[in-house]
Parts: C-alpha cells; sequence; structure tokens
C-alpha cells in the first residue's frame, strides 16, 4: 500500500505539463503512463484518475453526443474513472453490477440481470462480453432492461483479421490464454461482432477513432488508433 502511494506520488510529479489531457478528470498532464498486464501498453494511463484508452474514447464521445441528465445507468463490472465521469457529467444514477465482486451494488450475472424490463437509459459494460459463455444470451438480457431509444456502450476487443469470431466455451485457462490471450475469456471477436449485434435488434453505429480523430487529437487523449467506438441504441 504504501509503495502504491509512493509511486502514484512520483507519477503525479513526474506527470505535471499539458501535452496531454484526460477527457474522464480533465486534468492535463505531460504524458500517460503504461498499463497492461498482458500487453504492456506504454502512453495509456492517466496519472490522476487511472482512465485507459477506452475510457477516455466513451467520455469524448458522450461529449460529442450529449444526454440529458439524471441518466439511469447501469455499469457492469464497473471501472472508477468511467463511473466517476458518468455521475459528475450527467447527474446519472449509477447501478453497479458484478457477478464475483462484493464492491458492487449488485451481484449478479449479465445472462440473468435481476431487473424489470425497460430500467435503464444507459447501459455500459467493457471488456464484458469476450468472458462470457453466451454472449446473445447477455445481450438479449442487456437489451431487455435497457429503455426504448436508450444506449448500450459494449466494448470489446475486436481481432479484423478474423471473418468469424472463434469461441470454445469449454477450453481449459491455458488453451484460452494460448487462443483468446487471456486465461478467463472465452472467444476472440472477428468482423462478425455487429451481426451478433444486430441479431438482437440494436441499432449499431460504427465510429472508427482514425476517422474521428485527427492525429494530434488521438495522441492530446491518448487513444487506441486501430480502435472502433460502438454506440448502440434499443430499437424496441
Amino acid at each position: 500500500m504504501i509503495l502504491s502511494r509512493l509511486k502514484n506520488a512520483f507519477e503525479k510529479f513526474t506527470a505535471q505539463g499539458n501535452k496531454v489531457e484526460c477527457a474522464c478528470c480533465g486534468k492535463k498532464s505531460r504524458r500517460f503512463f503504461s498499463a497492461g498486464v498482458v500487453t504492456r501498453r506504454r502512453f495509456a494511463r492517466c496519472a490522476h484518475c487511472e482512465s485507459l484508452e477506452r475510457h477516455r474514447l466513451i467520455a469524448l464521445m458522450l461529449k460529442d453526443y450529449p444526454l440529458q441528465k439524471d441518466l439511469k445507468i447501469l455499469c457492469i463490472a464497473p471501472e472508477e474513472p468511467l463511473t466517476n465521469f458518468l455521475t459528475n457529467s450527467f447527474h446519472a444514477k449509477i447501478t453497479t453490477l458484478d457477478l464475483n465482486r462484493t464492491d458492487v451494488d449488485i451481484q449478479g450475472d449479465i445472462c440473468a440481470l435481476p431487473f424489470q424490463n425497460k430500467t435503464f437509459d444507459m447501459i455500459v459494460s467493457n471488456h464484458v462480453l469476450e468472458h462470457v459463455p453466451d454472449d446473445i444470451v447477455a445481450m438479449k438480457e442487456l437489451n431487455r432492461v435497457l429503455n426504448p431509444g436508450g444506449i448500450a456502450i459494449l466494448q470489446t476487443p475486436i481481432h479484423w483479421n478474423l471473418e468469424k469470431t472463434e469461441e470454445d466455451i469449454h477450453a481449459t485457462p491455458e488453451e484460452c490464454l494460448r487462443r483468446f490471450g487471456q486465461t478467463d475469456h472465452v472467444r476472440l471477436y472477428g468482423k462478425d461482432f455487429e451481426q451478433r449485434l444486430r441479431s438482437i435488434d440494436w441499432n449499431v453505429h460504427f465510429i472508427p477513432v482514425r476517422e474521428k480523430y485527427s492525429k494530434d487529437e488521438i495522441i492530446r487523449y491518448g487513444l487506441e488508433d486501430h480502435e472502433i467506438f460502438f454506440k448502440i441504441k434499443s430499437n424496441v
């Protein structure tokens, strides 16, 4: 704990500057710091709020697509930099859910959500679906609890060189690491991810980072230039 605090204090001191800007906390720094266990990314993490590339991308996108205040938002496997941004920006009522964690509002399964139909205005589920044995059931549950016209943000690793998603829910942790990049991943999403989403009767809007932001903006906000933002609206 003491070493962690010293490390955080050192990073904040060495980060002083204004070359980069965090879209989540709004603070400027000299640089972003490294993050990632499997794939070490050198300029990914905000020294102030610990946001990563995916958090800042969502924050930027939501600033460009302003939403009403006082939203009811469901965050599955919540990530603090993003939930703080949502709460502060939209005065949102955040409900957090996770299958295993105890630091959430509700312990529950994404495949059997303990909510009534049409409960939430927005759902955020970052890097979750690649862990779920039956992702289609999970998507149907998300759609069920989303208000008509509500928005779902379902960021997940996608391998665009794959025509079709590869998955194996019975693979051992060792096989999952070798085939899918992490011991608790059960699939690699491919180009058919869009079709999987549309099969749930969702209106899917794909926004490539390279088309939305300039090279200078990508560097300034610490984004991954190959990332694609998925903005999904319920049609029901």
